[in-house]
């Protein structure tokens, strides 16, 4: 599919093939700092209400009936402060039935030393 406006929602919306789930992906090129999470927070927010609303059936027909996964692929490896807002967003949205996970944007973190 096509990328949803870039910096406002998700970089790419996508269908996954084996799982069937809708993944709204993410993608950060920039070092962990208080910043960054401010913006993930309210990209994952705008993701959320993207799928709230329904306008997400409106742009992708297709996503209807799948689970939702916001999926964050980093350059960087989450520091301590970066990897406990992952943990708790992703138990937020576990709460309200979406997913959230995150992994490298290539096969390992850039910084791999820090990796969890």
């Amino acid at each position: 599919m096509n990328a949803v406006r870039s910096g406002l929602l998700a970089d790419t919306v996508s269908i996954d093939p084996l799982s069937g789930e809708c993944k709204l992906t993410i993608f950060e090129y920039m070092p962990w700092n208080d910043s960054l999470l401010s913006e993930l927070q309210n990209r994952i927010n705008a993701c959320l209400k993207f799928v709230e609303s329904g306008e997400i059936y409106l742009a992708y027909p297709q996503t209807q009936n799948r689970d939702f996964v916001i999926e964050i692929r980093c350059i960087y490896a989450p520091d301590r402060q970066a990897q406990d807002f992952l943990v708790a967003a992703q138990q937020a949205l576990d709460e309200v039935g979406y997913l959230l996970r995150y992994a490298p944007l290539g096969s390992s973190y850039a910084d791999d030393t820090k990796a969890p």
